[in-house]
């Protein structure tokens, strides 16, 4: 079982990657969503508020740069 994978569930985030892949969007707003989510993914598992800090601030950065694009 990978580490992020969760008992009972053939879903993990890498799946989710996946889809995401063809997307539109640049490398760093890709970087900044695919982090948020594996941070989201694995709270509950692995470092609880500490991860769910660390998946605000990516969501953070990807809000600055859509609102940097935006301007």
């Amino acid at each position: 079982m990978n580490h992020y994978q969760r008992e009972g569930c053939e879903l993990e985030p890498l799946h989710v990657f996946r889809v995401w892949e063809h997307d539109s969007m640049t490398h760093y707003e890709s970087f900044c969503r695919y982090n948020a989510l594996k941070y989201l993914w694995r709270y509950p598992l692995k470092s609880g508020v500490e991860d769910i800090d660390k998946c605000i601030d990516y969501l953070e950065l990807l809000r600055d740069e859509l609102l940097r694009k935006n301007q």
